[in-house]
């Protein structure tokens, strides 16, 4: 082994990038190794950035006192003061935990190691997450010899997914500073039993969300949301939230808009017509500063509700440097208008990422008859207003600090050499530039950005990751022509100067001689990556695309 493999400091760095959901059992893994791996690995184990997950700590447990099956619901026999000597001793060192009865995370389901996935020596019990039954947990309160807010003393940031959120109650204490919430349904009276066991309210993160979360027109009315309301008042040192639409009523987010503290505001689903209407109605009325420090706002919107968002949305934070929006539409009109907001509300913008909805696009692609008709030449015409163009670009370039721009749109973009100079003219500090490389329709015309207008790019100094959907296709090059095809329009370019690009990602693009291209590309930007480009690759969507540009040519 080698030597810098027993310095603890260079052990913690690697195993830090053992993240996701199976982090914790690589880390068991590595700690059955060698001495000098097991000390670092299990300071990770129990205080790393990924949770523990609640049937591990059952393997603190005597064998004869769980049974091994796929649904627990309680224990064999009644348990002695003994057998609760290795929790009580560990226990305290746990500081993140998460369970779930459905198992969210599907790595998680691999089987565990026949040896303890906790410290090594001991035989696990369970070969796969059973089930914990809310009797099991009604049987683990009852019999543990302290209560277990007391037997998880240190216990900061839980993770809880059930039908029935009250067996996570006897877990919740002051200390807790992150907390995750999902089920079904909120019972009503669910936040008040919450209130009262968080008496500091020291919560800093919150996520409260619903298993079903539909983007019908109909509101789902839940009879928890004025509980919630009551318990949001009062935490001051909140700094991230997540809510599902359900929860996000004008009166909810009005309460979190009075917090000074919130730096991150998330709603999953598309927001309700009425929630924009009545969110900030009564924060105008008294005249409140509604989320004053907030960084970073994640919604969804669609072409129905971006009037309602104009009117209603007051945030008066002069620090808002990121906004992320979930569109769900293909109307560039309605996104032109949501630009012209963007840029007169939050003119210090630094990052926008504008992208579609999970599955948005799954029904075209069942369809057989759709994507036929989205690749005849007479579409294109019924779809130019869908267009990314200069006029939906436009309202952007007076957000001169934007340093990240992400567009995933449906239609490849039609954008000349003037708008790309004024990408790099007003966007001086831009770092990362994605305009749809893989487009969702691809058109059976060329595409309008031409591999030669990425010259323009080598202007900016600070450009370091590019992708664009482009055409890059050229005639098959002989011996005689190779040294003229090779070179690159780089008249208005100093190449000494284009050092920043770091990569550049082709997507779906026209490539049709890969050589070609990237030795055309390294003249300008001698740093940037390129990706493998696969043109045979029958399996994939890229080989639909390069067989339509063979037979163009």
């Amino acid at each position: 082994m080698h030597p810098a493999l027993v310095i603890p400091e260079i052990l913690l760095h690697i195993f830090t990038d053992l993240e996701g959901p199976t982090a914790w059992q690589n880390l068991a893994r590595c700690a059955q190794v060698c001495t000098a791996f097991r000390g670092p690995a299990m300071e990770l184990l129990w205080n790393g950035s990924t949770p523990l997950p609640f049937y591990a700590v059952l393997n603190l447990f005597p064998r004869d006192l769980i049974p091994i099956l796929p649904y627990l619901r309680g224990f064999i026999r009644r348990p002695y003061p003994r057998d609760w000597s290795e929790i009580i001793l560990r226990s305290p060192r746990i500081h993140k935990l998460f369970h779930s009865e459905a198992s969210t995370h599907p790595q998680v389901m691999k089987h565990i190691e026949e040896r303890s996935i906790l410290y090594p020596g001991r035989q696990v019990q369970f070969f796969a997450p059973p089930q914990l039954s809310e009797m099991f947990f009604q049987c683990l309160a009852f019999h543990s010899p302290v209560p277990l807010q007391q037997l998880f003393s240190n216990l900061k940031h839980l993770e809880w997914t059930s039908s029935d959120l009250y067996c996570c109650l006897p877990f919740i204490s002051d200390s807790i500073e992150r907390l995750t919430l999902c089920s079904e349904a909120y019972e009503l009276g669910f936040f008040q039993e919450l209130q009262t066991r968080m008496p500091g309210k020291r919560l800093k993160e919150i996520r409260f969300t619903s298993r079903v979360v539909t983007d019908t027109r109909d509101q789902m009315e839940l009879d928890s949301v004025d509980d919630l309301r009551s318990f949001l008042v009062g935490f001051n040192q909140l700094r991230r939230v997540t809510l599902d639409r359900h929860f996000a009523t004008g009166e909810v987010i009005t309460i979190l808009g009075t917090l000074e503290r919130v730096e991150y505001l998330e709603i999953i689903g598309t927001l309700y017509e009425q929630t924009l209407e009545t969110s900030m109605a009564e924060a105008r009325r008294a005249r409140l500063a509604m989320f004053p420090s907030l960084h970073e706002l994640a919604i969804t919107l669609n072409s129905r509700n971006i009037p309602f968002f104009q009117d209603s949305q007051s945030i008066t934070s002069r620090m808002l440097s990121t906004f992320k929006v979930i569109y769900n539409g293909n109307s560039a009109g309605h996104l032109r208008d949501l630009f012209a907001i963007i840029a007169s509300r939050w003119p210090e913008l630094r990052s926008l990422h504008i992208n579609p909805p999970i599955g948005f696009y799954e029904f075209i692609e069942k369809d057989t008859k759709i994507m036929d008709l989205y690749q005849k030449p007479e579409r294109i015409s019924r779809i130019a207003r869908s267009f990314i163009t200069e006029e939906i670009i436009k309202p952007l370039l007076d957000l001169t600090l934007l340093e990240e721009l992400v567009i995933e749109w449906p239609y490849p973009a039609r954008l000349d050499n003037r708008v790309l100079k004024d990408m790099v003219t007003f966007w001086p500090n831009l770092r990362y530039l994605y305009l749809t490389p893989i487009p969702f329709v691809i058109l059976p015309e060329r595409p309008f950005i031409h591999f030669e207008d990425l010259a323009i790019f080598g202007q900016s100094k600070s450009l370091e990751k590019l992708a664009l959907f482009c055409d890059a296709t050229y005639p098959r090059p002989t011996h005689s022509r190779m040294g003229d095809m090779s070179r690159l329009n780089i008249s208005a370019v100093d190449p000494s100067q284009c050092m920043s690009l770091r990569s550049f990602e082709p997507g779906y693009s026209w490539i049709n001689h890969p050589h070609v291209v990237v030795s055309r590309f390294k003249q300008v930007f001698p740093n940037a990556s390129l990706p493998r480009w696969i043109i045979e690759d029958r399996r994939s969507r890229w080989g639909e695309v390069a067989r339509r540009v063979w037979s163009t040519l």
